[in-house]
């Protein structure tokens, strides 16, 4: 099953939970196979989020003159910019590593919270 068959958005909401979790796991032991097993999650899953956006952002209908996949794009970079600089004023060491992480599994779970929003909008707009 895929998002032919689901819909981009409950693919894309499974997605990031399962990365969200995936990412929490890293904090939870340091335990080999919790890795191995979180590194599969997390890999698993992250170009996935990436398709599913770019296919729901081709979706959409925008106002204007918009080109939504450029705006995806530049939004994507700036968090990827952000991210690190994020985590460098959190500080030092293992206490900071573990607060950037936590920061980026609640971004994640948030996405996945606004995810499951916009997909009852378009329940209830659908139904």
């Amino acid at each position: 099953m895929g998002s032919k068959t689901l819909g981009a958005l409950p693919c894309l909401t499974a997605n990031l939970l399962v990365q969200a979790i995936s990412v929490l796991l890293t904090l939870a032991s340091d335990s080999p196979l919790l890795l191995i097993i979180s590194s599969i999650g997390f890999g698993g899953t992250f170009m996935g989020t990436t398709s599913l956006v770019m296919t729901i952002a081709r979706q959409l209908s925008v106002p204007g003159n918009l080109n939504l996949l450029g705006f995806v794009t530049l939004i994507y970079g700036i968090g990827q910019i952000l991210g690190p600089a994020l985590t460098s004023m959190l500080g030092n060491g293992t206490s900071a590593l573990a607060g950037a992480t936590l920061c980026g599994a609640a971004a994640l779970f948030i996405a996945a919270l606004i995810s499951t929003v916009q997909l009852f909008k378009l329940q209830v707009v659908t139904s």
